[in-house]
């Protein structure tokens, strides 16, 4: 299937590649009893989360599967475990992650998800797929990528799916922290603590919002658990849509809306909402 991948031209690295360009970088655990630990800890988030939806939402599968930005490829691999894709590439920028999923998958012994390390916008892809995922409050990005990128994104998605393929966008709205850094004049410093089999203890966060662009930034530390480093900054720029702008630029692209939720719990998406999943089908011009 790689084959039939090419980068069109080398692309000034952004801020997405700088970003993510270390995660999960093997040097970050310390044994192979804390790498299988942290992998249970990404099936457990999909079982809960994402893995429930699309049982319920799509009983008979997505069939062949592109996954823009598919990270450590976790979704894909528990979508195959279930029986729920025929086939599926997952796109992914960080060289550490894609070759985190690439060891991931052998030792899982996957058969039918392949991971390319990539930018869809500098990619040819020439294969047709059923479905392309995009989740995990990846899709807002774009636009902070490049000049009308959701747009743009979302024409090549059309371009990559067979008649009636579905596109399926996912994010966070980040509503709560949006509240926060108004809060504080339009920027807040927010932390959490990791779970204890994650490598990393502590995240140290600066939300920067900018209501009149609707953009909003964070520069992000994580400090490990078990050795004196941090690792950071790095920094996210998400643009946040609203609902009506993304489903207009969606129909704008030929997409049919079939469904706006709130979450993976599968309510009807309402303004107050914390996740938004918007859910299209392709249609002829």
């Amino acid at each position: 299937m790689a084959k039939i991948i090419k980068n069109m031209k080398n692309k000034k690295e952004n801020f997405a590649y700088e970003t993510y360009k270390s995660v999960e970088s093997s040097t970050n655990f310390s044994s192979a009893k804390e790498l299988q630990e942290y992998r249970s800890l990404l099936m457990d988030r999909v079982y809960k989360k994402e893995i429930p939806f699309f049982k319920k939402k799509f009983p008979k599968g997505l069939g062949s599967t592109l996954e823009v930005g598919s990270g450590n490829s976790r979704i894909l691999y528990a979508l195959e475990k279930e029986n729920l894709i025929t086939k599926a590439i997952g796109l992914e920028i960080s060289p550490s992650r894609s070759t985190f999923a690439k060891e991931w998958k052998k030792d899982l012994k996957s058969k039918i998800v392949e991971n390319i390390c990539g930018d869809i916008f500098s990619m040819d892809i020439k294969e047709k797929f059923d479905t392309v995922l995009c989740l995990t409050s990846i899709f807002p990005f774009f636009d902070m990528l490049e000049k009308d990128g959701l747009n743009k994104f979302i024409k090549k998605a059309n371009q990559l799916l067979k008649p009636n393929g579905i596109i399926i966008l996912e994010s966070v709205t980040f509503k709560q922290e949006i509240e926060c850094a108004l809060s504080y004049e339009g920027k807040v410093n927010l932390w959490a603590e990791f779970k204890k089999t994650d490598p990393f203890q502590f995240n140290l966060v600066e939300y920067v919002w900018n209501e009149k662009k609707r953009e909003l930034v964070a520069t992000t530390y994580n400090t490990m658990r078990h050795k004196l480093f941090i690792d950071g900054p790095t920094t996210k720029k998400w643009h946040m849509e609203e609902s009506k702008t993304i489903e207009k630029k969606l129909s704008k692209n030929s997409f049919q809306i079939q469904s706006v939720y709130g979450g993976y719990n599968g309510n009807t998406y309402k303004s107050n909402s914390l996740e938004y999943i918007f859910i299209a089908k392709k249609i002829k011009k």
